[in-house]
């Protein structure tokens, strides 16, 4: 598969087909967030509630709580 951009600039992506299922393990110093089927925002190792995505957004919820409460207690 090849690209093109509008702007003029070309860039190549490679797709290779592979029968063997590979998985990214990333690994973070940062806790887990997960959101629940009844929409809760939790952080995993903790189980804290940061909200829900009903009424939240999981982006600046997670940000609120690694600034204000993971960063300190680190």
């Amino acid at each position: 598969m090849n690209l093109t951009s509008n702007s003029g600039n070309t860039d190549g992506i490679y797709i290779r087909y592979s029968p063997v299922q590979e998985t990214l393990n990333y690994v973070s110093e940062y806790p887990s967030l997960t959101i629940y089927a009844n929409g809760d925002l939790a952080i995993e190792e903790t189980g804290d509630v940061i909200g829900n995505i009903s009424t939240s957004e999981p982006a600046v919820e997670y940000k609120k709580y690694i600034l204000e409460k993971w960063r300190t207690n680190k």
